[in-house]
């Protein structure tokens, strides 16, 4: 079996990478071993998100909107965003959609990407 360096460097490290895409990047999460711990430590992350940044930054009139809405993104992720379609599941405004989303961004909790296309106008569209 003949591997090139980027091949080897790929195996070495390639559990690390599945971890870091299932579990994310927190410090915390990633030296803990056993797996509920790190389900309650992600929990608590999320708590915690909503109980201090999100109370102290946001005057949502609603927080399970803002919830729900994060849940729906979580689960398409590497996904086209698609503002009419969560407006509609959420019962919302794509205004409030909008709104949610840039505020999810400022707080560092979500990072939008923009719409990839070899075509520079596609792009930009």
């Amino acid at each position: 079996m003949n591997f090139n360096k980027d091949e080897v460097t790929y195996l070495k490290y390639q559990n690390y990478y599945e971890e870091y895409l299932k579990w994310g990047g927190f410090p915390e999460i990633i030296t803990e071993n056993l797996i509920e711990a790190k389900k309650m430590k992600l929990d608590n992350i999320f708590k915690s998100y909503f109980e201090n940044d999100v109370k102290k930054l946001a005057d949502f009139r609603d927080l399970s909107v803002l919830r729900d809405l994060i849940i729906l993104l979580a689960n398409q992720v590497g996904s086209k965003t698609d503002i009419v379609k969560l407006a509609s599941t959420l019962g919302i405004s794509r205004t409030t959609v909008y709104s949610h989303l840039n505020f999810l961004e400022a707080t560092y909790m979500i990072k939008l990407l923009p719409r990839f296309s070899k075509s520079y106008f596609r792009q930009a569209a």
